[in-house]
């Protein structure tokens, strides 16, 4: 059977044909500790005021602010977590009180303890206290009615402690979706395996299971399959069934033994087989039975930039997430080359300096070498053309997720 010949469509377009068969995957609940990174999938309001009644904020003692009175008799005490309703204040006296107590009656200001003098069972202001000092009023922090936190919000340390203390112990969030990883290719090894001439270890998996997990979804690694048909059906077929979606690596272009396309077009519906860009011209994105299959080239840099570009993003939407990658106008400090037939996204360092944004690339940007990547903080978005983009020259640079701009070049 023959390939057939896809048309290279722009990244844009292929970014907007993956997004279009994202659906949010169906929200379940989780306890709270199970919630971290997930995506909330229901609007959270208070359901009454936070504080729900005036809170000292330090230890000292509860008084009257423009009580004349020069000495206040302490006429009680107010702990934290210990509210005495029958207490309260009037003028010439004062309270006790620790931090998170409930103000008493009468009160409308606290002094610390160490500005006042105390003895003989009363206190003597050492400073001028104004009324609001030092306590926080009803509702300051969360008002009856409030959003809290927006549907779609990622959960993290501080979104759980605020559902914590709106007395949830659970959460109605996105699941993380479940996704398959396999390698193809009779060259491929496992890493550490002995290799013969012509093979190599199998870095892609690891990397790709490592980008799956940033996305806080579940990789499930279905190893490397040989270029034999049967053996192929028979694990993707495997892959589909433990998983909502199968990315794999290799046998993505038009070789003899690039198999997976044919497979994909015998026993599902490839949406596009190429892209316009360079690295990752060969992706190929289909549907087999209503789940997504990515099949990204074989070559590392090649499967983490299409990965970064278009499996995230997808991902992502299944947990209600929707999240794109910044976009900076940069400068180049050196001459670009780059490809003369379509888009490269050249792999670059991009920091701030005298109020520009600048960048330079990480050298030589073979689809094969890792360390084009590790060095980098973006992506240039560069046109094509048969001259290098000249130094000084305005481009757009993507940055890539969990990098930030570095301090100098």
């Amino acid at each position: 059977m023959t390939l057939k010949e896809y048309p290279m469509i722009t990244p844009e377009e292929a970014l907007a044909t993956v997004l279009a068969h994202a659906r949010p995957l169906s929200p379940v609940q989780r306890p709270l500790a199970e919630a971290i990174g997930a995506t909330l999938a229901v609007e959270i309001t208070a359901e009454k005021h936070y504080p729900p009644q005036p809170t000292a904020t330090v230890d000292g003692f509860a008084i009257i602010a423009d009580d004349p009175s020069s000495t206040r008799i302490i006429v009680g005490e107010q702990l934290a977590g210990h509210y005495n309703p029958d207490l309260q204040i009037g003028p010439g006296q004062a309270v006790r009180i620790t931090t998170g107590a409930h103000l008493p009656t009468g009160a409308d200001a606290v002094v610390m303890w160490e500005d006042v003098l105390e003895e003989n069972g009363a206190i003597t202001l050492q400073k001028t206290i104004a009324a609001g000092t030092n306590f926080r009023p009803v509702g300051v922090d969360m008002a009856a009615g409030q959003t809290i936190l927006a549907a779609g919000t990622h959960l993290g340390p501080p979104e759980i402690g605020l559902l914590a203390s709106l007395g949830n112990t659970k959460a109605t969030i996105y699941p993380s979706p479940r996704v398959a990883v396999l390698s193809s290719g009779d060259e491929v090894r496992e890493t550490g395996m002995p290799l013969a001439p012509g093979q190599l270890w199998d870095s892609n998996r690891y990397a790709l299971r490592a980008a799956i997990l940033q996305t806080a979804s579940q990789p499930l690694d279905m190893g490397i399959v040989p270029d034999d048909e049967n053996i192929l059906a028979e694990r993707l077929q495997k892959a589909l069934g433990q998983a909502s979606v199968l990315v794999t690596s290799g046998g993505a272009s038009r070789g003899q033994r690039d198999l997976l396309k044919l497979w994909l077009e015998e026993n599902g519906q490839v949406l596009f087989g190429r892209v316009f860009q360079k690295p990752g011209k060969p992706m190929t994105f289909a549907t087999v039975g209503g789940k997504a299959v990515f099949t990204l080239p074989g070559n590392p840099v090649s499967a983490l930039v299409s990965f970064t570009l278009y499996v995230r993003p997808f991902l992502l939407k299944l947990q209600g997430r929707s999240e794109t990658l910044t976009r900076l106008q940069v400068k180049l400090t050196t001459a670009e080359k780059h490809a003369p037939d379509r888009i490269e996204f050249v792999r670059a360092r991009v920091w701030h300096e005298d109020n520009q944004f600048l960048a330079t690339s990480t050298g030589y940007q073979g689809s094969a070498r890792l360390l084009s990547l590790v060095g980098a903080n973006a992506l240039l978005r560069l046109p094509p053309s048969d001259e290098p983009v000249p130094a000084g020259t305005i481009v757009e640079a993507l940055l890539l997720p969990g990098k930030s701009l570095f301090s100098s070049r």
